[in-house]
């Protein structure tokens, strides 16, 4: 929701309607704020359904920006954040601000269920069509077909977090997972039924066995928002081995949506060669002890108080560790087994404990 002096804007999966309406302005730092109730009716009317990933902001979103952040956890270097609840406690009544403090809590009969909404550490990139019909970012390519191309936009988004729930009874994964969505916005009803019959995604080396048999690389579909475990397979029809792409006939063919690659072949699927964060090594990865981490020259040289960040996969900073030197080694003899996300600055490597 987008609230200005004189409109409010509500969108639902990256659709807006707006409405023309005075909004007073509020002071954050002072007033007692209620998500969830509406303010002229009180306690007689309240949100039915379910809240995630809480987010309030000091400035009025773009429409680019809602439809790029729809997957993304919030980065901890924007400074217009004002509050950030990802309702991820345990138990209770309270729910932490994890950014500045305005801690909350829940009323009445709300009650906490498990989340597994497709949101994690990631970037994303929103594309505008200039007459093309060829869509390319993050290491991902659609092709859209269609009489409307001027109006189209398309949204690519790849989390270096894996998916919950994983696929059941699947191959070796790699290490990213893109969800791509597409509007038009001549005709926001009909957006998000048209899509590709191929989706291209760059995995990586791939194996001399799958080359010759690109049937062994797969990717795993389902539809952006799906959180349940009904993933499709899908397999490659062609690969192009110099650049690491393979082409992916898409089994759920009337939507864009969520996809991990996997093999069930020989390929490595280490899609890092395309990736901005490539620089960014750690060794040994499945870790024992001891993490080697070697950083990247502009980490190195940023200024003083730079840290490298341990992170959950749902984007939790669990320690900060401040940049002494371009080699650094951390102990992970006492983190519980499992996966993380290792960050300097922009960049981010996964880490198997």
């Amino acid at each position: 929701m987008v609230v200005t002096p004189d409109s409010v804007t509500l969108y639902l999966n990256g659709i807006p309607s707006t409405h023309r309406i005075k909004s007073d302005s509020l002071d954050f730092s002072s007033a007692l704020l209620r998500i969830g109730q509406d303010r002229g009716w009180g306690a007689t009317r309240n949100y039915s359904g379910e809240m995630d990933e809480i987010c309030i902001f000091n400035r009025a979103l773009s429409r680019d920006e809602i439809r790029g952040m729809m997957h993304l956890l919030r980065s901890e270097t924007d400074t217009t954040v004002l509050a950030y609840y990802q309702a991820n406690e345990p138990g209770g009544t309270a729910v932490y601000d994890v950014r500045n403090g305005n801690d909350g809590m829940i009323n009445g009969r709300t009650e906490r269920v498990l989340s597994s909404v497709p949101v994690g550490v990631g970037e994303s990139t929103v594309l505008h069509s200039k007459q093309e019909q060829r869509y390319t970012a993050l290491g991902a390519t659609c092709v859209l077909a269609g009489n409307d191309i001027a109006q189209r936009v398309v949204a690519v988004t790849r989390l270096t977090t894996p998916p919950s729930p994983m696929p059941a009874n699947s191959p070796r994964f790699s290490g990213h997972w893109w969800i791509l969505r597409s509007w038009n916005d001549a005709q926001p009803a009909a957006a998000s039924v048209l899509a590709p019959d191929t989706v291209y995604l760059t995995i990586g080396a791939i194996g001399k066995g799958d080359a010759q048999a690109p049937g062994n690389l797969v990717v795993f579909q389902r539809r952006a928002n799906e959180y349940r475990p009904e993933w499709q397979e899908c397999r490659a029809v062609a690969t192009d081995t110099l650049r690491g792409i393979a082409a992916f006939a898409l089994c759920v063919n009337d939507t864009l949506g969520q996809f991990v690659s996997a093999t069930r072949g020989d390929s490595p699927l280490s899609a890092d060669g395309d990736h901005s964060n490539a620089d960014l090594r750690v060794y040994p990865n499945p870790v024992g002890d001891v993490l080697t981490v070697i950083l990247p020259e502009d980490v190195i040289a940023s200024p003083v108080g730079q840290a490298v960040e341990l992170l959950s996969p749902l984007g939790q900073v669990l320690r900060r560790i401040p940049v002494t030197g371009a080699v650094m080694y951390l102990d992970m003899s006492n983190e519980p087994s499992g996966m993380y996300i290792l960050r300097a600055g922009r960049r981010i490597a996964r880490v198997v404990r």
